[in-house]
């Protein structure tokens, strides 16, 4: 998933990383159709456990923020 962000959502994570609020929540809309065409594994777990799989896609994300943000 870090892989997919990477490629198709780093323009969001720079959005969202020069935002002031730090408080404040923003967004990264994953298109699901995108995402499960990249990775076929990612669609079957998230048809199965999609609570477990909403919190690793979460932690994820903040992987890369962060790698995106050293990365600057």
């Amino acid at each position: 998933f870090e892989s997919y962000v990477s490629e198709y959502h780093k323009n969001d994570i720079l959005l969202i990383l020069k935002e002031s609020d730090e408080d404040a929540h923003y967004p990264v809309v994953v298109n699901a159709m995108t995402l499960f065409e990249t990775n076929m594994e990612i669609g079957e777990y998230f048809n199965a456990f999609p609570n477990e799989v909403l919190t690793v896609f979460d932690s994820a994300l903040r992987r890369s923020a962060l790698t995106i943000l050293q990365s600057l």
